[in-house]
């Protein structure tokens, strides 16, 4: 196991363990197409909920996001009911579309599965993550670069009195007849 940053959860098993079950309805309650036929045989609806536990950073997002969203305690709670005839979709009992379902989990939660790497194709996915990790990391590399530029420039400059004294005079007498 490697040392990463919180928040990172990795789900491995064995085949047929009940993963992509747990997946599959955890992209439901963010949002993904629902089918009918996901409702149990006999059933009228079927019903999906998620809880999330968040950060303040995170509730301040969402709260941006959707003005009349009331977030207590640090917990978010979404359900979503999928029937023959109408869906309901509510966080924290506020109804939404599904769009703005979308929009909500897009700062909750990112999947990937073997091959996919949907984060990354949203606009402006690939700025916020360099964004992220330079907010954390940011100052040690621009010092590491900094510092290289420094001595490259010293490097260069070195190398060009070197230059200038050896064959400086060649160079300006060859300039010059020209």
């Amino acid at each position: 196991m490697s040392n990463s940053d919180p928040g990172l959860n990795i789900l491995t098993g064995e085949t047929g363990a009940g993963k992509s079950i747990l997946l599959g309805s955890i992209q439901l309650a963010l949002g993904q197409k629902a089918n009918k036929d996901m409702i149990r045989h006999g059933k009228e609806q079927a019903v999906i909920e998620l809880s999330f536990s968040l950060k303040e950073e995170e509730e301040k997002a969402l709260e941006e996001l959707e003005e009349d969203l009331e977030i207590e305690e640090g917990s978010l709670f979404i359900r979503r009911k999928i029937s023959e005839k109408k869906s309901d979709i509510r966080v924290n009992d506020l109804a939404v579309t599904l769009g703005k379902l979308k929009e909500i989990s897009g700062e909750l939660l990112d999947l990937h599965g073997q091959h996919e790497h949907y984060s990354l194709l949203k606009e402006g996915a690939q700025l916020a993550i360099l964004d992220n990790y330079l907010e954390r990391k940011g100052e040690t590399i621009l010092s590491a670069v900094k510092a290289k530029l420094r001595k490259l420039s010293g490097e260069e400059k070195s190398a060009g009195t070197v230059s200038t004294s050896r064959y400086g005079k060649t160079e300006r007498t060859g300039f010059s007849e020209l």
